[in-house]
């Protein structure tokens, strides 16, 4: 069993752990943490709510309100056949909050960053993270100021156990905490509350040569027009998911010799979220990126801080160590649950060998910088 995270320093972690070797990762292996920092096979905490074979009304009332006090379970023993597990019952998702008049009100598909496949009015099938790398801790849709609420993730087909692909939650209180008992968190903590976090993201060209390697969405499908004033335009009114926007010139032409553009955009929002249900400052999960900016992620930063500074390398060994830390999960049966409130708790998804299919749905809404708006 991991140690208490209360009782944690970083020398505590295990030196087998070379973390040079994720830092100085090829652009194939990027996130691809080693085998013996993975520890597939370890136990791991976690709360769990067991449906005893059939999620009645009286059954997910209770799930709900354990959901409300922890902040993350996962529902085990669902009983849900499998044509259910890949068409969610709309009495179970109104059950757990996720029915229609609770969906996350996020502009739709093409709202975006990356391309989502539809399962149904309340669900979406996953990103299509590539299975040999590890999709890092992080709160959903943290690059606009209007965020869901609360998470549900279905699993319709597991892993093998051994095989990694488990979902996490990580708590936000136990990560922090970790993260305080080093001068370096500590400092890194700092300039999160004094600055918070600026994301810079590129939407390429379709034409990009090197547009099939990239996993955003162009910025004609992003803005829904291939006129580049108008798409910038779109980019510019919509402020509450981009404080500036503008044009970078590629050093590659399309197909047919013409000048190659990427739309940038940027924002900057705030670190730390005030849960207004309890008045609680939560900790925002900060984007760890193990490759710098190039085509293949959009040109990616995900700066910290007043002075929009990159993580230092300290500073992103020490977050990977908290994060497989404050790991929270077990591998799926087809069918599990899990429950992620997206304030208290960020989420990640390890590795894995095998097959693996997750839906998810996302519920709620608030905004990161406290300020009640509308869209």
């Amino acid at each position: 069993m991991p140690k208490d995270i209360s009782a944690l320093r970083e020398s505590d972690l295990t030196d087998s752990i070379d973390w040079s070797l994720v830092a100085n990762a090829t652009e194939d292996e990027r996130y691809r943490l080693p085998d013996n920092a993975a520890q597939w096979a370890e136990h791991l905490p976690v709360n769990v709510f067991d449906a005893e074979g059939d999620l009645t009304p009286e059954k997910m009332a209770t799930a709900r309100l354990r959901f409300a006090e922890l902040g993350a379970l996962q529902i085990v023993n669902t009983g849900l056949t499998p044509q259910e597990q890949n068409d969610v019952p709309m009495r179970v998702l109104e059950g757990l909050g996720f029915g229609e008049q609770d969906q996350f009100k996020w502009g739709g598909l093409t709202s975006g960053r990356t391309n989502l496949k539809y399962i149904s009015k309340c669900m979406r099938e996953t990103d299509d993270y590539p299975k040999h790398l590890f999709l890092l801790p992080h709160n959903e849709i943290l690059y606009q100021r209007f965020m869901p609420e609360r998470l549900l993730f279905i699993c319709t087909k597991p892993t093998n156990r051994g095989e990694g692909g488990r979902t996490f939650a990580h708590c936000a209180k136990k990560t922090e905490r970790y993260l305080s008992q080093s001068a370096t968190g500590q400092n890194l903590l700092k300039k999160m509350r004094d600055g918070g976090f600026t994301i810079v993201t590129g939407f390429l060209d379709d034409n990009h040569p090197e547009k099939a390697k990239n996993y955003f969405r162009s910025w004609q499908d992003r803005f829904d027009t291939k006129d580049h004033d108008e798409a910038l335009a779109v980019c510019r009114q919509s402020t509450h998911q981009f404080d500036d926007c503008w044009w970078m010139e590629e050093p590659v032409t399309t197909a047919d010799g013409k000048p190659c553009l990427t739309l940038m955009t940027s924002i900057t929002i705030p670190a730390f979220k005030t849960d207004a249900r309890n008045g609680e400052s939560y900790m925002m999960f900060p984007r760890v990126a193990l490759d710098g900016p190039k085509a293949h992620n959009g040109h990616r930063r995900f700066l910290i801080g007043p002075e929009k500074e990159e993580l230092t390398p300290g500073e992103t060994a020490l977050l990977l160590q908290a994060f497989l830390a404050t790991r929270e999960g077990q591998y799926y049966d087809a069918g599990d649950i899990l429950l992620v409130d997206n304030i208290r708790y960020g989420h990640s998804r390890e590795s894995y060998a095998g097959t693996r299919r997750i839906y998810a749905s996302m519920a709620g809404m608030f905004w990161t910088d406290d300020a009640k708006q509308e869209i």
